[in-house]
């Protein structure tokens, strides 16, 4: 009885550690320590919003779905930046950057920077 009840806990164990491990968050966390880009989104899910890692900047966008006759697509785009003391790192490059990633998965959206980054692109 000892050795299955061991058996489970050990399992148990190895099981979350495993979940832990594989988790999206935790790849997000490492992008954003090594200064690494990298987006976090449910695709299939529109109304959930993404985030996005860039030069160790975290950026969090929320997505604005529109229904059409066949499908719900992602027609806007608003995107700010969750450290307010960051945005002097990023140049116009980098902002471009980004958006080229993001209209990778939503082609046909329109891509709003909430302040401060707009200062960044507008001067």
């Amino acid at each position: 009885m000892l050795r299955v009840l061991l058996f489970l806990t050990v399992f148990f164990l190895a099981c979350y550690g495993l979940r832990c491990f594989l988790h999206p968050k935790r790849k997000l966390k490492s992008a954003r320590k090594k200064r690494q880009t990298y987006l976090l989104d449910d695709v299939g899910d529109v109304r959930k919003n993404f985030l996005l890692t860039h030069k160790g900047a975290l950026f969090e966008g929320e997505k604005h779905p529109e229904t059409t006759a066949d499908a719900c697509a992602v027609t806007r785009i608003l995107v700010w930046i969750r450290d307010p003391v960051q945005p002097d790192r990023l140049t116009t490059e980098d902002l471009m950057k980004l958006e080229q990633l993001i209209r990778k998965h939503y082609p046909a959206a329109q891509i709003e920077w909430k302040q401060p980054i707009r200062q960044i692109l507008v001067p």
